[in-house]
């Protein structure tokens, strides 16, 4: 966790400075690489997706493309097909029975594979479906996950659960997903962040769910097996990988 925090860290400090800088690009590219290093063993202990080895670093690799830091993207392309390779499986969606916190361990893992290059489909619409179940009548997300920062306030669950909605909802169920979106946004711009952590999210969500999303989470910076179509190795991979990671 430390080391993914360090990460997004380091990549963000790019934002708020000088990109150009080459302290802070030795400093965030020495965190890439260390972080996809402590990839490699993962799946010879575990058998699922982490969110501190899966989900926050595609987050983290997706910015890092963005300002031109290296990515070992063979590397990328392995660890993201083994994490989000269920997203092939409807049976495993339609089931629902490993449910853990949608508001935000659905909805972040969502937004991680968004940013991998996860394209919309019918089941990504189910996962999406659950955790728009979720949204209280007031237009917050409660979480029942106790891990501060990452994890603990509605602030970053409902930012959170509303863009994975605005992302990846059905098409059918536009007007629906619109409504919850805005009902969401109006619940963060008039709640008081009780510190930084809510007041980040607070305003880093109203804004990202006041835009328009894009649904396939490619950008040209984004490497060409994120970009590919559905018929690619890499769709193909995740397909097979969900075979393998059915409960």
């Amino acid at each position: 966790m430390k080391l993914c925090l360090g990460l997004l860290c380091a990549v963000s400090a790019l934002w708020a400075g000088d990109a150009a800088n080459p302290r802070l690009r030795d400093a965030a590219a020495k965190a890439v690489a260390l972080l996809q290093a402590s990839q490699k063993a993962w799946y010879g202990h575990q058998s699922c997706y982490s969110c501190h080895q899966q989900v926050l670093p595609a987050l983290a690799f997706r910015a890092a493309r963005e300002h031109g830091i290296p990515v070992n993207e063979p590397a990328a392309h392995a660890d993201a097909a083994a994490a989000f390779g269920f997203y092939a499986d409807l049976d495993r969606a339609v089931q629902y029975n490993y449910i853990i916190d949608p508001g935000l361990n659905d909805a972040y893992t969502l937004l991680a594979a968004n940013a991998a290059g996860v394209r919309p489909s019918l089941v990504t619409a189910v996962y999406a479906r659950h955790i728009a179940a979720h949204q209280e009548p007031d237009g917050h997300w409660e979480t029942m996950d106790e891990r501060p920062p990452q994890s603990y306030s509605p602030f970053t669950a409902t930012a959170v659960s509303a863009a994975a909605i605005q992302r990846y909802s059905h098409p059918s169920l536009q007007a629906d997903t619109q409504a919850r979106v805005e009902r969401a946004r109006a619940w963060l711009l008039a709640h008081t962040a009780r510190n930084t952590e809510e007041r980040t999210t607070q305003l880093a969500g109203a804004r990202r769910i006041s835009k328009q999303a894009t649904l396939t989470g490619t950008t040209s910076s984004s490497p060409a097996w994120v970009r590919a179509g559905p018929s690619s190795p890499w769709r193909r991979r995740c397909r097979a990988r969900s075979r393998i990671v059915r409960p």
